[in-house]
């Protein structure tokens, strides 16, 4: 589902608003607590700590045009893995971001099957260090770039649309829990019906008692997500800074309409129609209250886009006045969202899982493998031919690293099993040496017979 700038109709897609389970499983994977060490001067790529490697976010004051207000603040992520783990982890950060040509090559030609590995490998891998946003604003330079109209961009299979998903998930559950979690359980809870449909009414419930029930449910959560832009964190501004600026630029007028599918359609909505993948609640929800979060999400959306009901679904037509009295707040609410905040925020720090980070590298490696002979067959100019040598010549060396830790990790872990199964062998035949056998006493059958009487039992 893409932007644009005047009123259209738009189809209402509830399935690529599930399409969530996978990513949000990914945020329960803690990092295994290390030992702090921060060196007093900046280490060099191939030197860490003993333990544990602590990167800096590094923080530029501006990114473009855009002026990101963001604190110089001592903000790390652990990284829970071993100093031969992470160089190769901090190489693959650096060759693909030292001057992003590569990336403004790559991303055309990832192949449409492969987008979801390679938008995750990027947003694990680029998160760490900071430059997320920064490889966000050049995927929207490309997608912009390439639009012939604002309504084509950002729909649910772009690159942009499933990087601002995932991320905006992994630094905005707190404001997910904060703006939604309350009004999603009660609605869990609720006795009261939410259906409107005249037709699907059970004989014992009231339509006008139904309708004003939604109604109300919609105009609480409204309100909160109104409220929010002061626990909303520095990055969820930052992203609707990025399309407030970039699609303006090409396409007036039609930049709220982008920032709206992304906290709607992206980012609230699912959460609210999901709320099992959110962790917002448990187990299995029954028919009755899933209708009420189907309802409460279509008008939502609907707000946020201005669309009215209309003739396309009758009996939501009675809160297209709703929809009318709450979209001017709801303009302001974008505007708002598109500002970066005076007095600056703590960034969001996500825990990544190291298990995931290895993933993400082997993805985005597999996807430089498969691309390689087409950027150098079709797609470099005589000027990248140098950089794309240098570029291959790191991921090679990246595989090359990878094999042999894999390799080095697969001996250890033979080795461990070894001295395991020695260990318990040793045990056990200690204690076969160390227990002795006692013979039962013979008991004779006769109870009278004794072995030295030599006649007939008496």
């Amino acid at each position: 589902m893409g932007c644009a700038g005047s009123k259209s109709e738009r189809k209402w897609d509830l399935p690529e608003s599930i399409d969530v389970t996978q990513e949000i499983s990914r945020e329960n994977n803690k990092l295994t607590e290390a030992k702090e060490s921060k060196p007093s001067t900046k280490a060099e790529p191939n030197q860490r700590s003993d333990s544990t490697l602590r990167t800096m976010r590094e923080r530029s004051g501006s990114t473009g045009s855009i002026d990101w207000n963001i604190p110089d603040q001592d903000d790390t992520i652990e990284l829970s893995m071993e100093p031969s783990e992470a160089s190769p982890l901090i190489e693959l950060q650096q060759i693909l971001t030292v001057d992003w040509d590569l990336i403004d090559v790559l991303v055309p030609l990832v192949p449409t099957t492969e987008v979801d590995k390679f938008v995750q490998g990027m947003v694990l891998l680029l998160t760490p260090n900071g430059k997320i946003l920064q490889f966000l604003e050049r995927i929207i330079n490309i997608e912009v770039k390439e639009a012939n109209s604002a309504g084509s961009l950002f729909r649910s299979n772009s690159m942009v649309s499933k990087t601002m998903k995932l991320y905006s998930t992994l630094v905005g559950k707190d404001l997910l829990r904060k703006t939604i979690a309350d009004h999603v359980e009660l609605i869990l809870k609720d006795t009261h019906s939410f259906e409107v449909d005249p037709q699907a009414l059970s004989p014992d419930e009231d339509l006008l008692k139904n309708r004003e029930h939604l109604r109300n449910t919609c105009s609480k959560i409204l309100r909160s997500i109104f409220d929010s832009q002061e626990d909303s964190p520095p990055e969820i501004h930052q992203i609707c800074k990025l399309l407030q600026t970039k699609v303006a630029a090409k396409f007036p007028g039609s930049a709220q309409s982008c920032i709206g599918g992304f906290l709607f359609l992206r980012f609230f909505c699912p959460a609210i129609f999901t709320p099992v993948a959110f962790g917002m609640a448990e187990g299995t929800i029954s028919p009755k209250a899933q209708r009420g979060l189907t309802l409460v999400t279509r008008t939502l959306q609907n707000v946020a886009n201005n669309l009215t009901f209309g003739n396309k679904d009758l009996s939501m037509g009675f809160l297209d006045d709703f929809i009318q009295d709450n979209f001017s707040a709801c303009q302001d609410y974008f505007d708002e969202m598109a500002r970066i905040p005076s007095k600056p925020k703590k960034p969001v720090v996500p825990e990544i899982a190291r298990e995931d980070l290895r993933k993400s590298m082997d993805n985005v490696l597999k996807i430089c493998r498969t691309l390689r002979p087409i950027l150098e067959r079709d797609h470099s100019p005589a000027s990248f031919m140098p950089k794309l040598s240098h570029v291959y010549f790191v991921v090679d060396s990246l595989d090359e690293k990878m094999r042999l830790q894999q390799e080095l990790a697969a001996k250890q872990e033979e080795d461990r099993k070894a001295k395991a199964s020695k260990r318990t062998f040793s045990v056990l035949n200690t204690q076969r040496k160390n227990t002795t056998t006692i013979a039962p006493p013979v008991v004779p059958l006769n109870p009278t017979y004794s072995p030295a009487t030599t006649g007939n039992p008496q």
